[in-house]
């Protein structure tokens, strides 16, 4: 069977914002964006059994899977990976894994149909003071990764400072008081600063390429997890806030 006549869900829960897409045998996509906070764990199914329901397929159809892995919250990118694994699993079919941060950039890609040499930065809020972030550069209308995901104070940030025609997005430009906007935001072109990852934004191009992505079985299926220590204790989080308050003194 071609790419363009294979039936593939989508789905993503790393971040508030909860995705679906469907799309069919004959190219047309159906999706459900929702963005719910923690209630994940409920609406990821009535999600896909409204993409379902809304393209008159059956899941019996579906030949693959893509699957947000993050990065993002530990316990969301768990559902979805956890539904994946298991749809996956029952059907005998493979996963394509796409991270937050790609689909942020595809996202602005789709957006503003950037010229050659643009470059995409994916900014992502990381909750604890940090941000996640990925460059990306655009040739042909594809994304290529100009940097590997990172997990950085918003201070400690480190992407390439001369960019052309560059697009930022991603609601990681407003974390800690806007602190990447107010210091580089006059560097980009265009600022998307409110948004998050839709896995509608990845479909259509993944199921162009599905035969040639690298995809992996339900039991090779792993989050992309930047930060080690997910859980901080309260007096942890104290510590780190005090310790970015005195890097910021001795800056001034």
């Amino acid at each position: 069977m071609s790419d363009s006549q294979l039936v593939l869900l989508a789905m993503d829960t790393a971040t508030p914002a909860c995705s679906v897409a469907l799309r069919r045998a004959d190219g047309v996509i159906f999706s459900r964006w929702q963005n719910s906070g923690r209630t994940h764990s409920k609406d990821l199914f009535e999600l896909i059994s409204g993409v379902f329901a809304a393209a008159r397929v059956s899941p019996s159809q579906v030949s693959g899977i893509i699957c947000g892995v993050g990065p993002g919250s530990f316990t969301g990118v768990r559902i979805g990976l956890g539904v994946a694994k298991g749809f996956a699993q029952a059907k005998n079919i493979e996963i394509a894994p796409v991270s937050s941060l790609e689909m942020l950039a595809e996202k602005a890609l789709e957006q503003t149909m950037p010229e050659d040499g643009t470059t995409i930065v994916a900014c992502m809020d990381a909750r604890m003071g940090q941000v996640y972030w990925q460059q990306f550069a655009v040739k042909d209308q594809q994304l290529r990764a100009a940097s590997e995901p990172a997990l950085n104070d918003p201070q400690d940030v480190l992407w390439t400072k001369s960019f052309k025609n560059a697009v930022g997005i991603g609601n990681g430009f407003s974390a800690e008081e806007s602190y990447l906007k107010d210091k580089y935001g006059t560097q980009f072109s265009l600022l998307l600063e409110d948004e998050l990852p839709d896995v509608a934004d990845v479909i259509s191009r993944v199921g162009t390429f599905w035969n040639s992505l690298d995809k992996v079985s339900a039991n090779q299926l792993e989050p992309l997890y930047l930060r080690n220590n997910v859980a901080m204790t309260s007096a942890e989080q104290v510590a780190a806030r005090l310790e970015k308050a005195s890097r910021e003194d001795k800056a001034e």
